[in-house]
């Protein structure tokens, strides 16, 4: 499998999105994507679908552009830090402390160097997160209604939730276990950054 097909794959795993459901997503027929992965029709993506594609799979376009990824050139890049450690008690996550570990950067934050990971923690987000999954932050992606994010407070102090909305002066988060919502003032915090992608242990 060439390493088009290889990011898709690896891709859509991560974010749990099966070759049918995107090709939906892409306004294609249900086994496109199929016959493109196993099957290698098209031999390339038209740049239309590259285009709708990267989008479902929020990756850079060049990503899925024959010729236009050097795998080792990634595998060049920096590490990705991984920050935080769990605050006793609680499913707060401290992240202003410096990195605990690095792990191998994924391929689609090959070109954002302020990337960074988070173990998941505590029990809030389950059944979508247990603890000590593995999370992807790119903290240039903007959340929508309804992606995951992680709330980083002034105090370095960081929140697992569900993006719901921000009104003038809060932010309105999903919490899962128990269910509830929760507003955080907006003066309270630094950042609220997408989570772009899981590992599975």
């Amino acid at each position: 499998m060439d390493k088009i097909r290889q990011i898709i794959v690896d891709r859509a795993k991560e974010r749990h999105r099966s070759l049918r459901n995107l090709s939906i997503a892409i306004e294609k027929h249900p086994g496109y994507l199929h016959q493109f992965v196993n099957y290698g029709s098209p031999s390339d993506l038209p740049e239309k679908v590259r285009r709708s594609l990267a989008k479902e799979l929020d990756v850079p376009e060049r990503l899925l552009t024959a010729g236009a990824v050097d795998i080792a050139e990634i595998a060049a890049l920096p590490r990705l830090p991984v920050m935080g450690h769990a605050l006793a008690g609680s499913d707060t996550i401290m992240i202003n402390e410096g990195p605990i570990e690095y792990v191998e950067r994924p391929h689609f934050l090959a070109n954002v160097p302020d990337a960074f990971a988070v173990f998941s923690w505590g029990t809030s987000m389950e059944p979508r997160f247990r603890p000590g999954l593995l999370l992807y932050i790119n903290p240039h992606r903007p959340p929508r209604q309804g992606d995951d994010v992680l709330v980083e407070k002034n105090n370095g102090e960081a929140l697992i939730k569900e993006f719901i909305k921000e009104t003038g002066d809060h932010l309105i988060l999903k919490q899962l276990n128990p269910a509830k919502t929760l507003k955080i003032a907006l003066d309270q915090v630094r950042g609220a950054y997408k989570i772009v992608g899981i590992v599975i242990g």
